[in-house]
């Protein structure tokens, strides 16, 4: 029986240390679409070592000016893809200063350098109805508040350590979810 959850559009999935998936080991996935079709997400912490103009060469029209890196979005193959804070070149809104877009009208300008910061991936993380959610159960992900800053502001080198950062806070989120500083004593001594 498939269990109902509510979208994770928005939120960013930290890979367990027990994923066996080598394609999402240690992980960071901020999820673009999620409902009862599937899911679609993009790995932010991937980094292809190549820049966005050198990966596309000649392959689109306009002049490519952007200096970012391109990142490997996932194992499923699908257009260049962009992730930016600007709401005028948006194609959909992803979460608060957040906007994704795959159609060429949305993406040029990322690509001209006209939209900065922008996120460029190639491929993206796809799951087909119900398999998300099977994951979510064995406890193969963690869900934490998606943020627009952790996918904009950082470097490819920070990016690649984003996973140990996030888990770092997860795990102590976790530790102290039922602390009450109400029963905190207030002589040091006393702790």
């Amino acid at each position: 029986m498939m269990v109902s959850m509510e979208s994770l559009r928005g939120q960013m999935l930290l890979a367990s240390l027990e994923m066996g998936d080598p394609n999402f080991e240690r992980s960071v996935i901020l999820m673009v679409q999620h409902g009862p079709e599937g899911a679609m997400g993009l790995v932010l912490n991937q980094p292809t070592g190549t820049a966005v103009a050198e990966a596309l060469g000649d392959q689109v029209e306009t002049e490519c000016s952007t200096q970012e890196m391109l990142y490997r979005g996932g194992p499923c193959d699908g257009p260049l893809m962009v992730l930016h804070g600007d709401p005028v070149h948006g194609q959909e809104q992803v979460l608060d200063g957040l906007y994704f877009a795959t159609e060429r009208e949305y993406v040029e300008p990322a690509l001209c350098g006209a939209v900065s910061p922008a996120r460029f991936f190639a491929g993206y993380a796809g799951w087909g109805a119900g398999q998300l959610e099977s994951e979510l159960a064995v406890k193969a992900w963690s869900v934490i508040e998606g943020d627009a800053a952790t996918v904009l502001r950082s470097t490819p080198s920070e990016q690649a350590d984003v996973w140990r950062k996030l888990i770092r806070v997860k795990a102590s989120s976790e530790l102290f979810k039922d602390w009450d500083p109400q029963i905190v004593p207030r002589d040091p001594s006393m702790n």
